[in-house]
């Protein structure tokens, strides 16, 4: 079980701290945040204003987000805030 526990906490068993996800798939706010190219005081306020799911949590209350979540709000952050990229290619200059 404290092995498990180290995992979910984003730690791995020599201590060293894992920023992006857990041998379970699981990711912390900030990795999520930074993969949607957000910060996380915008997935936080997102969160709040339930434009996107909230995530499970573990037994101390730290959200925790799984690949689906991660897609789910990767995606919504696209359609709201598009890349530089896509808005070039959206408009047409003349």
């Amino acid at each position: 079980m404290g092995c498990l526990y180290m995992l979910v906490l984003g730690q791995s068993k020599t201590g060293g701290t894992k920023n992006q996800m857990t041998n379970n798939n699981l990711y912390r706010t900030k990795a999520v945040a930074e993969r949607a190219g957000i910060s996380k005081e915008t997935l936080l306020r997102w969160m709040k204003e339930r434009k996107v799911k909230e995530p499970g949590r573990d037994r101390n209350g730290w959200r925790i987000f799984t690949e689906e979540d991660v897609v789910a709000i990767v995606e919504y952050a696209n359609v709201v805030s598009p890349s530089p990229h896509d808005l070039q290619k959206s408009i047409n200059f003349k």
